[in-house]
Formats: structure tokens, sequence, C-alpha cells
């Protein structure tokens, strides 16, 4: 009776301590790897892979795997919960390889499938339960956690290449709404390239882009798409982006840095391979990024030109004009120019780079109408002061920056590159009739200073004839001579005279303005050479410098400037 006791007492504790511990602890957490990853075929709505996985027996017992409930995360991408039947043993000393289904929906699983190549590396996450028979435990659960990398086995390449997609460059607008939110329109230029050796038609193209991190509206590009086998076409695709003020500041601070970040994420939905009809997708996933010039194109660059100049007054050191010019708005939007910059050249003169304040609002529909100053160097601008009477149709080029305040762009560059012509307003007959200069002949001598130069002195003999109705007095006249193309230093009248020049209203006088060149033996003997046929190239460009008109004291210059060929006559 006493031993019977004990038997029944050391039964009992053996059955509570089995149900005292989870079963599956009383089996030996089996070894799972999964070896491998097969695409089943092109993809639908969803993508079918299967999953290639080797169970190790770790316990000394077999045991029966009845079904399991599995997930699996590849490439951070979920497939669907989901349940197998397997119906096998798992045996002590025989690995058990099993094959799972796996259903990810294609819309979401874009960027695994784009590395969905045979070859590549995958990183992998399995989580879920087998459900195992035992005859003394019935049914208990096995935990499934495991993660590793695995190699595709079967991939796109089997069915048919993926296409490369190339982005080129992003440009776009925006307009503000009138609840203070904005539409950026941007479009993704890009090429495309079929991998493969057969053509594809494509249907449609659904996609949405990240550009810095803001993801826009979900798109279809809905238009037919053909490529040939290995062909490449263009392809662009339009973006859009509602935004409230604070993202759209947010997207337009984060791209001002040079560079746009971008990504696209979609699928082409195929419908034809060789003209034969087939209905798959295949994933279109790129990143990178872009050169920001995205910037200046959300605003739409302006039309510019200039209608006309205008002197201001009569030049003394500098030369001081207006510049008409007209902007016309080509966006959608208005937009506030608060200040430019800007060189322009007339007729090949520059002007000083200028800096103007502006502060007008460019209207939609409406031209912009501004008149800029500029100032040139007088001594610079001889030949261009020569010609700038009213009517003279002259050539100019504008190059600068308009600087844009906008509630988004904050302060925006617009370029200023162009060219044309415009007709000159107000010019030198406004304020006094330019006197006109004619080259009669030089005379001229010359003598050899050993082995080292050539001295020649010459004399530029003109008349000049005072245009205006009014009397002038000249004290100074500054000018420098080309002679055969050898220009000369600058020369002052009042270095050779000390009397006024004085011309009354419609007079002509005589006007001499000696030179002296001084040049090396060879230079000297070239000029030598050029001026014994008789003639002489020049040209001469300087200042008249008036102090009286009319018995009023001024202050003021006017251009010399001629040029041609007269007879060079030697000094007897």
């Amino acid at each position: 009776m006493k031993k019977e006791k004990i038997f029944f007492m050391l039964f009992l504790f053996f059955v509570l301590t089995i149900f005292s511990c989870k079963k599956e602890n009383l089996f030996t957490q089996p070894t799972i790897e999964i070896t491998g990853f097969s695409l089943k075929e092109l993809p639908g709505e969803y993508t079918y892979l299967d999953v290639d996985m080797i169970v190790t027996n770790n316990d000394k017992r077999e045991a029966h795997i009845a079904d399991v409930e599995y997930q699996v995360v590849i490439e951070e991408i979920n497939s669907e919960n989901q349940e197998f039947v397997i119906d096998k043993d798992i045996l002590k000393d025989t690995p058990l390889e099993l094959t799972l289904p796996l259903k990810l929906k294609t819309s979401d699983a874009i960027k695994l499938l784009a590395k969905l190549d045979a070859g590549e590396e995958l990183k992998y996450v399995a989580t879920g339960t087998f459900h195992a028979d035992d005859p003394v435990l019935n049914l208990f659960d096995l935990p499934i956690n495991v993660s590793g990398t695995a190699f595709v086995e079967t991939g796109f390449d089997d069915f048919y290449i993926q296409p490369k997609v190339i982005v080129n460059g992003i440009s776009g607008n925006y307009i503000l709404n009138g609840n203070s939110t904005y539409t950026f329109n941007f479009d993704v230029n890009c090429a495309i390239q079929n991998m493969d050796t057969n053509s594809v038609k494509i249907n449609n193209v659904e996609y949405v882009v990240y550009i810095e991190g803001i993801k826009s509206d979900a798109l279809l590009y809905s238009s037919e798409i053909s490529i040939n086998g290995n062909g490449t076409i263009s392809l662009t695709l339009p973006i859009l982006m509602n935004l409230s003020s604070a993202d759209a500041d947010l997207l337009i601070q984060a791209i001002t840095d040079g560079t746009i970040d971008y990504s696209v994420e979609g699928t082409f939905h195929v419908t034809e391979v060789n003209q034969a009809a087939l209905d798959f997708y295949l994933p279109l996933s790129v990143s990178g990024n872009v050169s920001a010039d995205i910037i200046e194109t959300l605003f739409n660059q302006p039309t510019i030109e200039v209608t006309g100049y205008t002197l201001q007054e009569l030049p003394g050191e500098f030369a001081y004009l207006d510049i008409d010019m007209k902007i016309t708005n080509n966006d959608t939007k208005q937009a506030d120019i608060a200040d430019v910059t800007y060189i322009v050249a007339i007729e090949g003169v520059s002007s000083l780079e200028e800096q103007s304040e502006i502060n007008q609002t460019l209207l939609v529909g409406t031209p912009l109408e501004i008149t800029l100053p500029l100032t040139l160097l007088t001594n610079d601008a001889i030949q261009l002061l020569s010609i700038l009477d009213a009517g003279e149709l002259l050539d100019y080029v504008v190059t600068g920056t308009f600087h844009i305040d906008d509630p988004i762009l904050n302060q925006l560059d617009l370029p200023i590159d162009i060219s044309g012509s415009a007709s000159v307003e107000v010019g030198f007959e406004n304020f006094y009739e330019q006197p006109e200069i004619t080259v009669g002949n030089f005379t001229y001598n010359f003598s050899i200073n050993g082995f080292t130069s050539y001295t020649f002195n010459l004399d530029v003999n003109t008349t000049v004839q005072n245009i205006d109705t009014r009397n002038v007095i000249i004290d100074e006249v500054e000018y420098v001579v080309f002679v055969e193309g050898v220009e000369s230093n600058t020369h002052w009248y009042s270095d050779y005279y000390n009397t006024d020049i004085v011309i009354n209203g419609g007079q002509t006088i005589p006007l001499t303005l000696p030179v002296t060149l001084v040049l090396s033996p060879s230079n000297g003997a070239s000029l030598v050479s050029k001026m014994s046929d008789g003639t002489v190239d020049y040209i001469i460009e300087g200042t008249f410098h008036a102090i009286d008109v009319d018995g009023n004291a001024t202050n003021f210059s006017l251009p010399l400037y001629d040029t041609g060929n007269v007879p060079a006559i030697p000094n007897k």
C-alpha cells in the first residue's frame, strides 16, 4: 500500500511538471533558414513569390508539422499574412525542405520588385508559427522569428527584363490658390530604356514622386507608350503637389541647396509584348538628384526689351543716359520686382555696373515699363557719343539679374541676357549740336635715334565746323590718334597752344592737332614704309571741352571722332 502511494505521488508530480511548462519548451526549437526567393509569374495587382526554406530538427524526437502561419518582410516590404498546410514530418537527422508561397500587393512592393532579378541578395525577416502534432503533447506551437539574407533564384529577368529609367531634369511652376494653399506643377523629364530584346506596349504609368522627401499626389499617365526591343524613348511625367504655405516654404528651402533629391515610384502597366496581348506590371523605381535650376523655372522668364535711349545731360568725365525698358510677364502669376543689377553695352561700349531699385509689380497681361540709369566713362564712349543723336538706331546687349520678391520663393533671381536695337529718343542735338571734324591731310617728318628708336612728328590738319547756331569757346582738346594702326599717347591741345578755340555759330575753322610717336626701330621702319605711298589710314578720337556757350559759362565735353584715309605729306 505504501509503495502504491509513493508511485501515485511520483506520477502526479510528473504530470503536473509537464502541464506547468509551455508545450513548445518540451520540443527543442528547430533551426529555420530561408535559402531563396522565386518570382512565380509577372505581377498583376498582386505579386506572387515562392520562398524556399530549410527546417532542421534540433530535438531527439521527430515531430509532425501540420501547417504554418507566417509573414516575410523582404527588403522592408511586408508580405500579406498567410497560412499554408505542410503535413510533413521533421526527422532527427534529415533537414526538411519547404517551399512556401508569398503574396504582396504590387503597388506596395515597388522598391522590392525593382531589385527582384536573379542573383540579387535580399534581406529578410520571417515571423510566424509552425503548428506541430505530437502523440503526447498533441498540437503545440513552434515560433518562427528568423532573419538573414537569401538570393533571388527566379526573378524578373526570367520573364521580362526590367526597363531602365534615367531622370534628366525636373522643371515646373506653381500657383497660389485662394485659400492660401499652393499647387506645384512639375515635370519629370526622363528617358525610358527597354533593356529587353522584345518590344513592349504600355497603356499607363501609375506613379508618385518624392521631391526632397515631400510626396506628390498619386498620378496616372494614361497615354499609350510603345518601346522597341532595346529602344529608348523620352517621357515627361507630370507631378502635382498640393501644399500648405508652410509645406511649400519647406519645399523651396530644401531645394535651394543647389541640387534636388528625388525618387519616383510606380508601375508600368504592360498590355503587349511583341504585339501579343499580355497583362502584367513592371516596377518603376528610380532615385537620385538633379541640378536645382528648378527654382528659375518656377517663374517663367519674362520678355525684356530696350525701347529707347535718352542722354540726360552733356557729358563731363562721365556720360549719363537713361534706357527705357519694357518687361512682359510670361507667367500665370504676378511678381514683385525688388531691384535689378545690370550692365548695358551700346554699340559695343559697356556701361558701368549698375544697381537700381524697382519696387514695382509685374502684372499678368500688362507690360511693365521702367527707366534705368546708365553711366559711361566719356573717354571710353567717344565713338558711341559721336552717333548719339535722336533717331539713330543703336544695338544693345543687356546682362544682369532681376531680384523678385515672392511669398514662397522669397528672393528669386531672374537672369537678363538680351540683345536688340533701339532708337535714341533724346541725343546731343537736344543740348548742343555736335561739331563736325574733317581731316584734310597729315604732314610729317621723322628722325632715327641711332639704333634705339624712331621719332615721328605729325600734324593732323583738320577743319572743325560748329553745327550749332550758338557760339562756343573750347579751352581743351584731348585726343588720341591711330596712324596705320599705331596708337599714340593721349595728347592735349593746351600742350601746344596757349589760346582758346572760339567758333561762332555755323562757322568752320582750321585746326591743326600735333602728334608725336616714338617707335621701336622695326615699328618705325614699318610706318615709314606704309606712309611712303603718300596716304595714311587714321582714326582720331577724343573730346572738345567747352567752357562757354553764347557768353554763358559751361562745363561739358563734345565728342571728337573721325576715321578715314588722307594724304601723308612729308615736311620739307
